[in-house]
């Protein structure tokens, strides 16, 4: 979002713009009759940018980014990987399994995975969970867990870690 948010009403700003452009033309013919041409130009221009940058600053303009603070908070991706995932019902013919390998590892392509994204925009913390959870690197596949598909444990170990930074989403 972005916007001007000035103290001075826009009115008022362009009643003020008026004679000061006519000054800035009343000094330019004096000038001209001193100065050599070119020197004069240069001059005129110069009194023209310093004129703009003083109306632009009264102006107060803004620009506002919705991006939360990088270092204010933490993510945490939690990566099913028990036995269920050894199941092949995405399309009939991959393993679940393969699809969360997928977006961990970086593509062929040179295009960034999901997870490398998240990483890029925020503090990320990879887990692996089964009947317990695991810290994993980005980048790395994740390997099968024996044990049951615990989404509740896994989401009370994310809650209760002890890491400085608030969670922020998982």
């Amino acid at each position: 979002m972005s916007g001007i948010e000035t103290p001075i009403p826009l009115p008022v700003l362009a009643l003020w713009s008026l004679p000061a452009v006519g000054l800035l033309l009343l000094s330019h013919v004096r000038l001209s009759r001193a100065v050599p041409r070119r020197p004069c130009w240069a001059m005129t221009f110069l009194r023209g940018a310093a004129l703009a940058l003083v109306l632009a600053l009264l102006l107060h303009p803004y620009r506002e980014t919705r991006e939360p603070d990088r270092d204010g908070f933490r993510v945490t991706a939690l990566l099913d990987t028990s036995m269920s995932m050894a199941v092949t019902d995405l399309d009939g013919e991959r393993e679940r399994m393969t699809a969360v390998r997928e977006a961990v590892a970086a593509p062929d392509s040179g295009a960034e995975s999901p997870l490398q994204r998240l990483e890029d925009r925020y503090r990320l913390h990879l887990g692996a969970f089964a009947e317990t959870v695991r810290t994993l690197r980005a980048g790395r596949p994740p390997p099968f867990m024996p044990g049951r598909t615990a989404v509740g444990d896994a989401l009370d170990h994310a809650l209760r870690d002890a890491s400085p930074a608030p969670l922020g989403g998982v």
